[in-house]
């Protein structure tokens, strides 16, 4: 595909490519920087003026198109790089759509590592583990943690998750926004400590349904330790998106750890109401409907400053 890329600088100056056709899908003849996926870097040059450190980096196809129906050009200063800053859910698809890459993720979610640390952990070579770490970065989904200083050589890189909730949704959906206007409704209405007893009911009510629902469809005959380490921790949790982390278990014990809390922007707002109600609650039938008595300790909590929330969960006799 080929179209023309209207730019202009911030006082009105046009600039020479805005005729240049830029090629998606493979290199652009001249002119280019760096291609690399969907981004592609184009150096443009004044008409008034000597070739200028003019930089505009092109990230998304189809903000480009929609603007080119729109007829709007870019705005760009001189002698900056300006970016786009809306996120592309072709390139949010293209991070996610690699398994080394979300296995990546899933490490860097439970503790910074260097480069080097995580080409041990995944069994690939450093060039590509970078190359994944970057566009993970490119994409928001992974920051610098800090830098290891060393006598001899340089400085090591640490990367984390940044744990922002993004989405590729189609269309829209804001139910975090309906799920907060509800929490601030049922407060407006009522005591706080009556709230709390509503949505601690709540959690009862959805542990209850989760416990039949997983006994069905995995087909569990006799719940013990063993059944929910599997089916709940590890593969449950995991479907949810909480990626958990056996500590250590025993026959009749086990410690694991959620490195992402699902409701985090709530629990952050509402800890009370949201980890002291709703999730005890949801623990208590879960487990009475599956292992039966069981007592559950929670020892940290992201809600209360922690980097994780860190459960164990201890048989009855």
């Amino acid at each position: 595909m080929a179209a023309a890329l209207p730019c202009v600088t911030e006082s009105g100056m046009s600039l020479a490519p805005a005729t240049t056709p830029v090629e998606f899908g493979r290199k652009p003849r001249k002119r280019a920087k760096h291609g690399f996926g969907n981004l592609t870097y184009l150096r443009f040059h004044s008409r008034e003026r000597k070739p200028a450190k003019m930089t505009v980096v092109v990230l998304l196809r189809e903000c480009i198109e929609a603007s080119f129906e729109r007829k709007n050009a870019i705005v760009i200063t001189q002698n900056t790089t300006a970016q786009c800053c809306c996120m592309s859910g072709i390139e949010l698809g293209k991070a996610l759509s690699s398994r080394s890459r979300l296995e990546i993720l899933r490490f860097l979610s439970r503790r910074p590592m260097s480069v080097e640390e995580l080409s041990q952990e995944v069994s690939l070579k450093t060039i590509t583990v970078r190359h994944h770490v970057n566009l993970l970065k490119r994409t928001g989904l992974v920051e610098e943690y800090g830098e290891e200083r060393r006598k001899i050589g340089r400085p090591v890189v640490r990367y984390q998750a940044t744990q922002k909730p993004l989405s590729i949704q189609y269309p829209t959906r804001q139910y975090e926004l309906l799920s907060e206007i509800l929490v601030q409704a049922l407060l407006e209405a009522m005591r706080r400590d009556k709230a709390g007893d509503i949505l601690k009911k709540i959690g009862r009510s959805l542990g209850e349904r989760l416990a039949r629902e997983i006994t069905e469809q995995k087909r569990v005959t006799r719940w013990n330790i063993d059944a929910l380490r599997k089916h709940i921790v590890e593969e449950h949790l995991s479907e949810l998106g909480a990626i958990p982390e056996i500590i250590d278990y025993d026959s009749r014990r086990v410690q694991f750890r959620m490195h992402n809390c699902i409701f985090r922007e709530l629990a952050l707002k509402y800890p009370d109401l949201v980890c002291e109600k709703l999730d005890e609650g949801l623990m208590e039938t879960l487990l009475g409907g599956t292992v039966g008595k069981a007592h559950v300790d929670q020892s940290r909590c992201v809600a209360h400053g922690d980097k994780f929330c860190e459960y164990v969960i201890k048989l009855g006799r």
